[in-house]
Parts: C-alpha cells; structure tokens; sequence
C-alpha cells in the first residue's frame, strides 16, 4: 500500500502536473488515454492509478478497443468468454471512471477513442450503436481509429476500421459524425444529475498485490483479481438496474472532498449519498470527512466488511467508530443495497414493459429542465418503458439524425 501510494504522489507531482505545466506554457491541450483503465491488476501495473491522473488532463480520454466484436478474422458474434469480459469492463468501468472524475474536476470534454479493432463490416448503426453507449455515461467527444493517411501497408489490416478519402463510405460518413456531434452537445448540457457516489477500491487493492517470493507462488495478480471480480459485479447490478452513479477515488475524495450539509461535495460535484463495498484501507482525512458528513445528515451505505485499516495499517477501533456514525446504513448483498438506493437517491423512476438490464440513462439538468438519454443495448429489440419525472413539465423528443425537436 505505501508502495503503490508513494508512485502515485510521485507520477502526479513529477510526471502529470509538469507535463500539463509544458503544454499550457507552450499554449497546447494536454489530452490523451491511459494504460490498462480496465482491471485493477492493469491498472496497479501499467498506470499505478488511472482516475488521479485524469484531473490533470484538459481533455482526459480513455480507449475502446473491439467494440464488442471478435478479432476481424473470424465471426462478429459470439465472442471468446475472456474477449467479453475484457471488452465489457472497457465500456463499463473505463468510461465510468473518465467520466466521474471529470465532471468532479470541471473538465467539459471526455475523450473516448473508438472503433479500432473491429472490422470493415463494423457498419454505421454499429458505430451508432457504440458511442450511444458512451454518451449515455457522460463521454461526449469521439476520436475515431485510425484516420491512416494511406491504406498501404499489411499491419493496417490488422486494426480496422479505418476512416478517410479512400474508405468506400467516406461520403456518407458525415451522417455519422453530425449524429456524433448532436447528441454530445445534448449530453453536455448542463449539470450531471447522479447523486450517489462509489467509493474506488483501487487503494484497497494496493494492499493486495504483492510480488513473488518464490518461483512457484501463486500470481501475486490472483487475489486482485477476485476482488476484482466482485467488485465488477456490483458495478454490473448498479448498471441494470439504472441505478446511476460515480466513482471516488479515494486520493480525490481527500484532495476535493468537503461536507456541505447533508451533501457531500467532490469539487464540481454534489452527491447526497456515498456507497463503501467491501473497502479494507481509508485514510485518516477520509474518515473525518465521513464522520463530519454523518453528522450533517448524509447518507453512508456500507455493503460488506467494514474498513480496517487506516492510511494502510490496521486500526483497532476503526470499524466500530465507522460502525456508530448516524446515517450508517449496512447491507450483506448487492441486491439489498441497490433497492435501498433506488428508494431513496433517485430523482427519476424509469418503467420498462420488459427486461432492461442493457439500459443505461444519463440524466442532466440545467435550471428546472431535465435532459435525458436513454441507451437502449440491445439495439435489435425495441422497448417500451415510461419515464416518471416529479413536477408539471413539458415533454420533447430530440431526434440527433435529423437534428429536429418534437413535443410529446
């Protein structure tokens, strides 16, 4: 845990902060992706931290690759069960993750990088498709791959698709990009409406992973691997059942965190709720911020085992005082805690007529207007749902093809 923590202060003083120091003296955008977004072992290996780092960006990204398909040599569907699980995890966790932080640090732009690694026959309503996911999570600028100045060369089949003159859709190809550019306008009005965030395990995780000491130990990656694992599956079951929310990672909530009341306020953002899932390390400047905010009124969810360590060493009364704040509630099971969340943080209801486990919403407001996009996954099936908001309101459509709005 000190270990890991000691490279991620040294990355953001030494490395992030000066090259963001360079860029703007030299009047320039800092802007890109970073390593392994994906898994917490990736991230620990390839990054030290992902989430800390993107505050320092003026237009932090992340990168989709394969866009849920297969390697362009064999079928589109199904994929290998590893291919999915990696695939899914870029589009649930990466674009999460970029877009938590980013709307706590003020950043109007969320950079994914998409369309790489398909295939040619990845087609206009997939590539649709695909970035509605991303809009419905907050990501609002699109950076295609790979605009390659020729297609000569083998390598370059490889990684399809690729977009320019030569392309055979080239032409058409503006249909996709003005729809692109209407609905991130859209999902950049405003004010993000989430009010619950998530408390990032990835200092937890710290603790865990360790070298080997022996040739034939066990992966020092395979007790990260299932905490992992358990994690993604609440950050699944949050997903399918619309139940909206942000990360926090635990540096930022220490960096930007203050009780406002009987809200908590991480920068630019006001959440009313926090969630601490199976969190074993706080920091002394966390627990005293959950203790203020306690006592102002605010709501602290705790699913699983309590903390016990405190900046990283264990503390003998740490779970108990956590366990006596007011406003501490506990659940053992994912199910437990979402139906409570859903009760109580949100400012929607959302009815489908059938399964909506692949629906995702992003809600935004601006004054006393409500913006809603509403992805639905599976893309081939239609859906039926209604959409409850409190209040005497207007209803529009907005429909991005034709840039024209209708009211209901």
């Amino acid at each position: 845990y000190d270990y890991f923590t000691f490279l991620r202060e040294s990355m953001e003083q030494y490395y992030y902060s000066r090259v963001r120091l360079w860029c703007h003296a030299h009047n320039l955008s800092f802007a890109g992706h970073l390593m392994g977004e994906e898994r917490l072992t990736m991230q620990i290996a390839q990054a030290t931290c992902v989430m800390p780092f993107y505050k320092y960006f003026d237009v932090p990204g992340i990168d989709m690759l394969t866009a849920a398909h297969d390697w362009y040599d064999k079928p589109l569907v199904p994929q290998t069960a590893s291919a999915r699980r990696f695939t899914e995890r870029s589009m649930h966790v990466s674009a999460i993750q970029l877009s938590s932080i980013a709307e706590q640090s003020g950043k109007d732009l969320k950079l994914c990088e998409m369309y790489g690694v398909t295939s040619p026959a990845f087609v206009f309503r997939d590539q649709l498709h695909l970035f509605d996911f991303f809009a419905a999570n907050g990501i609002n600028h699109q950076c295609i791959h790979a605009p390659f100045y020729s297609p000569r060369g083998f390598r370059k089949r490889f990684y399809p698709q690729t977009f320019n003159r030569y392309s055979p859709f080239w032409e058409n190809f503006r249909n996709v990009k003005d729809y692109v550019a209407r609905v991130s306008d859209f999902v950049s009005v405003g004010t993000s409406g989430i009010k619950i965030c998530l408390l990032h395990p990835l200092e937890t995780a710290y603790g865990y992973f360790r070298g080997l000491i022996n040739p034939n130990d066990e992966s020092p990656r395979a007790v990260v691997d299932d905490y992992d694992e358990m994690y993604y599956r609440l950050i699944v079951q949050l997903y399918s059942t619309q139940t909206a929310f942000h990360f926090v990672a635990p540096s930022t909530l220490d960096d930007m965190g203050e009780a406002d009341g009987a809200q908590l306020r991480v920068g630019a953002m006001r959440y009313s709720a926090i969630i601490i899932a199976d969190i074993e390390v706080l920091s002394q400047k966390t627990f005293v911020l959950l203790k203020k905010f306690a006592e102002q009124g605010g709501k602290i969810y705790v699913k699983g085992k309590l903390p016990s360590r405190l900046d990283g060493v264990l503390h003998e009364t740490l779970a108990d005082d956590l366990a006596t704040l007011d406003g501490v509630r506990f659940f053992e099971t994912n199910e437990e805690l979402i139906r409570a969340l859903r009760e109580s943080a949100s400012t929607y209801k959302y009815e489908c007529e059938g399964d909506s486990s692949r629906t995702v919403i992003n809600h935004r407001f601006l004054g006393n207007e409500n913006y809603f996009f509403i992805h639905n996954g599976d893309c081939r099936k239609e859906k039926r749902a209604k959409l409850i908001v409190d209040g005497i309101h207007s209803a529009f459509s907005f429909n991005a093809h034709t840039n024209e709005i209708t009211e209901l």
